[in-house]
This record gives structure tokens, C-alpha cells and sequence, in this order.
């Protein structure tokens, strides 16, 4: 993940270094958001080599069994990870939201 703490220091600057933050921040996660795009469409082909290994052996039915459950313990492996990159990745949206609504309070405070 390539997110940068830049948005937690947000508000030690003018509005332009703080708006360029919170920009470079939403650049990061649209990054990351790319990065588990293209590793589910790597898990995807994956899950489909391996059922179309098992379609055209000519193993037994137990060796086939086998290795069926081998890719899809391979499988769930990859989606556990991909789960817990989403949920950093929403971990970050949700205080990248916070500082913004934050900002959005102090400017109208600034402003009166």
C-alpha cells in the first residue's frame, strides 16, 4: 500500500498545502484501489488454472479432489489478504473523510 501519512498534518498548513494533502492522499488510494484491481484479476486467473488443470487431467477423481481443494485453500488465502488491504484501505478513507469534514468546520469557524 502506498498511502502517505501526509493528510494527518493537513491542518499544520495553509489551505493549497493542505488541499495538495488531501489530493495527494486521494491519488495514493485510487493507486492502492488499482493495485487490488489487478491482484484480484491475477487471483481470478489463478482459480481458473487450476480448474482447468483438474478438467483435463487424467488423474484419478481423488488426485483431482486434491488438488481442487489445494487452489481453493490458495484461493481463500488470496481473499483474506485482499479483505484486509480493503479494510486498511477504507480504514484510511474513513480518516481522510475526518480531516476533510475537520477542515471544513475550522475554515467555517475561521470565517465568523
Amino acid at each position: 500500500m502506498v498511502l502517505t501519512t501526509a493528510f494527518r498534518n493537513a491542518s499544520n498548513g495553509d489551505n493549497k498545502v493542505r488541499l495538495e494533502s488531501i489530493t495527494r492522499e486521494i491519488e495514493n488510494l485510487q493507486s492502492d484501489v488499482r493495485d487490488l484491481i489487478a491482484r484480484t484479476e491475477g487471483f481470478r486467473t489463478d482459480v481458473e488454472r487450476g480448474l482447468h488443470t483438474n478438467t483435463t487431467s487424467t488423474d484419478s477423481p481423488k488426485d483431482r479432489a486434491e488438488s481442487l481443494f489445494m487452489y481453493l485453500g490458495d484461493a481463500k488465502h488470496d481473499l483474506d489478504h485482499l479483505r484486509d488491504d480493503m479494510k486498511k484501505i477504507l480504514g484510511y478513507l474513513e480518516k481522510l473523510t475526518d480531516t476533510v469534514e475537520y477542515e471544513t468546520v475550522a475554515e467555517k469557524a475561521r470565517m465568523k
